[in-house]
């Protein structure tokens, strides 16, 4: 299948306005890349300019993306997890503004059963912005099917 035939909202269950990430650009089993556009409605913006550690919430979304990506034959929305650490952080301070196009890319560099720990990076026209390392839980599949808060 081409990138064009998927949408981001098949990979995660975030929507407007925490849905951060926009177009999905490529993915295999171990690395994801997605674009998306710096919006007015995303949380620390100010003035037109955005807070850059916005940027460790678009690496997860990207993680997850490719969660999804690896489920897309399974079920609906396979990103489902939680951000558990951001074990590094590096940005560059350059000032985002409204209408800046980025591309979010997301590489595994450890897996234990539901535990994942990925690399990620964010570039604004080809020059690397943030490099971010976090770790992911996502829970069985059968978790989400009880009746709990985040089940039906």
């Amino acid at each position: 299948m081409t990138t064009e035939q998927y949408k981001i909202e098949d990979f995660i269950p975030q929507r407007r306005p925490m849905l951060l990430v926009d177009e999905f650009v490529s993915s295999d089993w171990n690395e994801t890349r997605v674009r998306t556009t710096v919006r007015d409605s995303w949380p620390l913006v100010e003035n037109g300019k955005v807070d850059p550690v916005v940027l460790i919430e678009v690496v997860a979304q990207t993680a997850g993306v490719l969660a999804g990506w690896r489920k897309r034959d399974k079920e609906k929305q396979g990103g489902r997890g939680w951000l558990v650490g951001v074990r590094r952080t590096d940005l560059t301070g350059v000032a985002l503004e409204v209408g800046d196009v980025l591309d979010s890319y997301v590489k595994v560099s450890y897996e234990l059963e539901n535990y994942a720990v990925f690399q990620g990076r964010v570039e604004l026209h080809g020059k690397e912005i943030a490099r971010v390392e976090i770790q992911t839980f996502q829970p069985d599949d059968s978790f989400w099917s009880q009746e709990n808060d985040y089940g039906k």
